[in-house]
């Protein structure tokens, strides 16, 4: 499907009349009110599009081929180290929301998979939970995926009092509002002194980096954010240069330094 931004701004125009020119002033246009990433987003939707329709012989060329990607630096988004997300959760008065942050950081799970997760798809017994779209909820990957659970999400989750419906309720018993738990994670943080810079969102990014660092390859991030494509994992990839240097270790030959090469002439 092409993405609606791009139809509001091409207009009503022929699909064979498309060309890369169109495509990189829509680029432009998208970019003064929506982020790099967002961007690109939108050229790969463009992109499939048109390969669809190219497959079908409606048009001959993907006009969109040939137009670039706006390049994004490899900084990471924001997000705690571990030492301050330990702090940060000792720190929390609110038990309610602090059981929420300590779950989202050591699941690396949206906010919104978080407030929809439902107890029938806890497994206690395997420390598992399973991940997948309800009713008045779609993830945003879309599809259903199984996460393993460590020793701290399945304590927070023995010790819950109910566990009937959403595993993490609101304040008055229902569904808990995704725009509220934000507004109150943005609180505490200002209330802490920490960057403001951080939100909700950067605790899955906490969760991705803490793996990385203690070993966890790009593939493995990849399965358990539930990304699409490993385009988007490779944001984490050059926090790995340690783990590549002990990877690359593990292959030697003896070698004698002081011995003449074996071709040399005598």
């Amino acid at each position: 499907m092409c993405p609606k931004q791009f139809l509001a701004f091409t207009g009503n125009i022929p699909v064979d009349k498309v060309d890369p020119r169109i495509i990189d002033a829509f680029k432009v246009e998208r970019r003064r009110t929506a982020s790099p990433s967002t961007v690109n987003i939108s050229l790969r939707t463009v992109k499939t599009f048109f390969n669809t329709l190219q497959r079908w012989g409606l048009i001959s060329i993907n006009p969109a081929k040939e137009v670039k990607q706006i390049r994004i630096p490899l900084d990471l988004p924001p997000h705690f180290s571990e030492a301050e997300f330990q702090l940060f959760v000792d720190r929390m008065a609110d038990r309610w929301l602090q059981e929420i942050v300590i779950f989202a950081g050591m699941t690396g799970l949206r906010l919104g998979e978080i407030l929809n997760a439902r107890w029938e798809d806890v497994d206690l017994g395997q420390g598992t939970l399973l991940v997948r779209s309800s009713e008045g909820y779609t993830m945003k990957a879309g599809r259903m995926r199984k996460i393993p659970l460590n020793d701290t999400c399945v304590s927070l989750l023995m010790n819950k009092d109910s566990k009937q419906g959403f595993i993490f309720r609101g304040r008055r018993r229902g569904k808990a509002n995704t725009n509220y738990v934000s507004a109150q994670f943005r609180k505490a943080v200002r209330l802490q002194g920490m960057d403001q810079k951080l939100h909700f969102h950067s605790l899955r990014h906490t969760f991705s980096t803490m793996l990385i660092k203690k070993g966890a390859s790009l593939y493995q991030i990849q399965k358990l954010l539930g990304h699409s494509s490993p385009r988007v994992t490779e944001t984490y990839a050059h926090l790995q240069p340690d783990e590549l240097h002990h990877v690359v270790s593990r292959v030697s030959i003896c070698h004698d330094a002081n011995d003449a090469p074996l071709n040399q002439e005598q």
